[in-house]
């Protein structure tokens, strides 16, 4: 049972952490209403966060061109993603202060209206059914996906979150596309 139907004495328990969703439920609608989420730390609760569990944030502190300080912890913030095409869709970017600003940190998804489809997957090489599975969740044919550059809505002052690819990305000894 979720937390959210969980009764005490016949009345439903209030959540303790409203808003809350997990990462891979974040949807773009989610992402345009909330442009920054927050990962909270573990609360040792069956209840509690994960580490999939992210939490919307007032990101009203941030000027007009998206630039905010951030403090500790770590974000996921709204991106827009423009594909080769020259449409955009909507997804996300991770930021921590002090992370290097590279797609590793970043971990770029596109969330379209069939799920999410990340473009970064670390040292796992995707096969030929998962790139296709992603390419038919985007409804898109590869050149019209890729090459494909995004740009975080909300960043820090210093610098802006952006980041482009030529296909889904892995690490191969050095960054590589698929």
């Amino acid at each position: 049972m979720s937390y959210d139907k969980a009764v005490f004495g016949g009345r439903p328990v209030e959540d303790p952490y409203p808003g809350r969703r997990q990462v891979q439920e974040l949807t773009a609608a989610d992402l345009r209403a909330h442009a920054a989420w927050w990962f909270p730390p573990e609360d040792g609760h069956m209840t509690g966060p994960d580490i999939c569990t992210v939490m919307p944030i007032d990101a009203a502190s941030a000027d007009a061109t998206g630039a905010c300080e951030f403090p500790d912890g770590r974000f996921l913030l709204h991106a827009v993603f423009t594909l080769a095409d020259g449409s955009t869709l909507d997804g996300h970017v991770s930021y921590s202060p002090g992370d290097p600003a590279d797609v590793e940190s970043q971990e770029p998804t596109i969330c379209c209206d069939r799920g999410q489809v990340p473009l970064w997957h670390g040292m796992i090489v995707p096969d030929a059914a998962f790139v296709a599975r992603m390419m038919a969740l985007l409804g898109r044919p590869r050149e019209a996906v890729f090459p494909v550059r995004w740009r975080a809505t909300l960043h820090p002052t210093s610098h802006e979150i952006v980041g482009e690819a030529a296909g889904f990305l892995v690490w191969r000894g050095r960054l590589d596309s698929v």
